[in-house]
């Protein structure tokens, strides 16, 4: 196999490949007793998903992950932290 040429910048083999363990935050406790039951139970890369903050955030992980789960965790901590209004959730 031969290799191609690539520009300076661009991504080559496993650096294309996302590491998550750099966003995992520490896990403060929830301040509203009404969100805690949302994240009491996952685990830190899944508690980091449900509560990051602005702008997207792409979830890859393999089956049975919990990224269904993630997804509506997510959608319910966006409610309940009235960051969203149900109606705003497609």
């Amino acid at each position: 196999m031969t290799p191609h040429a690539t520009g300076a910048n661009e991504p080559t083999g496993d650096s294309q490949i996302p590491v998550w363990s750099a966003i995992t935050p520490k896990r403060p406790l929830a301040a509203n007793a009404a969100v805690a039951h949302l994240v009491d139970d996952l685990n830190d890369e899944q508690y980091a998903a449900v509560t990051h903050g602005e702008g997207p955030l792409l979830v890859v992980a393999g089956a049975g992950t919990g990224k269904t789960h993630v997804i509506t965790r997510r959608i319910a901590w966006l409610i309940a932290e009235k960051r969203a209004e149900p109606e705003e959730i497609l």
